[in-house]
This record gives C-alpha cells, structure tokens and sequence, in this order.
C-alpha cells in the first residue's frame, strides 16, 4: 500500500498539522506502508500533488482549518476516485461552519446555547442591539465562525466595551465571528471513534475550559481529560445527543464533539471532523478506554477510509 499524507491549515495551527503528519509517518512506517508527506499550505501546490495523486491507493488527511477540513480537498478527491481518511466533503463542510452547525441541531430538540453570527462591516451599535433582540446578556463567547478549531481564537467578554477591544484580533482570525451566551459551567468533549464498523463513544470531561486560555489549555503540564468517575446522568443525556447528530449528519469519521454542563443540564457546542494525534488530545485518551492505541487509531482511518470508497466507487 502507498499512502500520501497531506498537510494544511490555518497559519496558527499549521505547526500542530505538521507534528501530527510526521506522527502519522512513523507509524505506517512501523507498519511497513510506504507514504510521502505533501504540505498544502498553498493552494497552488494541489495541482503539481493532483498530476501524481493516483499513484498512491489512499490520502491521509491532516488539517487543522483549511481545505483539508472544509471540504474542498475531499471533494477534490472524490472526484479522481482516491480514497481519503476522515469525513465526506458535506460534512465536512456542514461541519466548519460554526453557526449554521449550531442552527440545525436546534432542529433535533438538542440544546444549545443562544447564537448570532457577526462580521467585520457590523458596528458595534448594530452588535449590541442583536444582543438584545436574542435576549442576551453578558458575559458572552465569541468565536470565529469558519477559520479556527475549537480553542484558539475563543474569547469570553464582560461587557460591550470588553467585546469591542477583543473585535479587531478576532476579526484578523475570521473576518465572519459566532456569538454565543456564556455558560457558566464544565467543558465535556466526546470521542466518537470508528472501530471497523460502529461508533465508540467516550466521554471526557476537560480540567481547562476552552473559553480559560489557548496556551494554559495546552501547556499547563497536566493531564487534560478526566475519563473516570463522571457522573453518569450527564454521561448518558451526552452519549444520546451524540448518537442522535451522528445519526442525523451521517458522520462517516472518526470525530470529537463538545458541550458544556451547567448543573444538570447539557449544551451542544459544535463538533470538529479533524482530532488531534498527540498522546494527550482527546481522541486518543478515549481510544485507551476501549484497548485502542494510536496505530489502532490510525489503522481504523486507513480501513474506514478503503471500505467506504469500495463501497462507493467499486474499490
């Protein structure tokens, strides 16, 4: 088998792709399947990697943002019939954008926090009063929309000259912002993990909530998860919202999805189709709950990724 490991993302997030790529390298090479690492950074490049694409039998996809996570390059894909790792170009897609994500699960009787969507041409004026039209009060998230995970550029805000000194470094992330109500609360992150054929769900409740600080979050030195002794009433309202957008968005790859706990009560947030692959990102902590390990991982994204191309396209 030769596999071709792709690499894009957002500019602040383009380092952790990188890592990620060359974990991805070590273990099909540990596993004796040849594979290349492409950088995608710039769009051009795609069209000298299309000229020998089909030369490889699957494309691993590593993207934190860009066109590896919205959609474009699975699209891409598909249409030259190469099998690729990860979630169709319509999820994908559905995915990434923040708002309208948010928009349908409220369709599924799932809750969610209270929302609006901004952009750089709004005043301030014309923010505060969709504030009040929503019947919000601070304090509030806001988050960029399309172009940034779940964690970096998540700003919480006190009052409305608070939400316009954070506007202009938010705008430079995303020119389009989501504003949610905050939640005064817990952060509780699933892994949905594909083992051959069926969903693994695992339930992880966060030390660090994704509205505190991107760094902290990341380097405190601790364990980021707690998967033990959590209470089994939110585990299972969470595990049934799950399965219910799994079901309903027909997420064909393995993902993470997060929500927010504030007593008894449980909020969707959003669900990212790209995890991260270092020991102590969510999906690979979960996986050691049900015997995984990382090339258990990474060996479950080649085969879903074979079998449903073979499903679709006679592999």
């Amino acid at each position: 088998m030769r596999v071709l490991i792709t690499v894009s993302g957002l500019s602040h997030e383009y380092n952790l792709a990188q890592k990620a790529a060359k974990i991805v390298s070590k273990e099909l090479y540990n596993l004796d399947i040849y594979n290349e690492i492409v950088e995608l950074k710039k769009l051009e490049k795609l069209d000298g990697v299309l000229k020998y694409i089909e030369a490889f039998d699957l494309v691993y996809i590593i993207s934190y943002g860009g066109i590896g996570e919205n959609g474009i390059l699975q699209s891409i894909l598909e249409s030259y019939n190469i099998p690729y790792t990860g979630c169709s170009p319509t999820v994908s897609t559905v995915c990434r954008d923040k708002y309208y994500f948010s928009k349908l699960a409220k369709t599924l009787n799932i809750t969610t926090p209270k929302t609006f969507k901004i952009d750089g041409l709004m005043s301030i004026d014309n923010i505060e009063k969709l504030i009040i039209s929503n019947q919000m009060r601070f304090p509030l998230v806001i988050k960029p929309r399309f172009l940034s995970g779940s964690s970096h550029g998540v700003k919480k805000v006190n009052c409305l000259q608070d939400f316009q000194k954070n506007l202009p470094n938010l705008l430079k992330i995303d020119t389009h912002l989501v504003v949610q109500e905050y939640i005064e609360g817990n952060d509780y992150i699933v892994a949905a993990i594909f083992q051959e054929d069926e969903f693994k769900v695992g339930v992880s409740r966060a030390r660090i909530n994704k509205d505190i600080d991107f760094k902290e979050r990341y380097n405190s030195g601790k364990d980021m998860f707690i998967v033990d002794g959590l209470p089994e009433k939110i585990n299972s309202k969470i595990k049934l919202y799950t399965q219910i957008i799994l079901d309903y968005y027909e997420i064909d790859g393995t993902c993470y999805l997060d929500f927010r706990v504030s007593g008894e009560d449980v909020y969707f947030i959003e669900l990212g189709t790209m995890y991260g692959l270092s020991e102590n990102s969510v999906v690979p902590t979960l996986a050691k709950k049900f015997g995984m390990s990382l090339t258990d991982l990474i060996k479950s994204d080649i085969y879903r990724g074979l079998t449903r191309r073979k499903g679709r396209c006679g592999y």
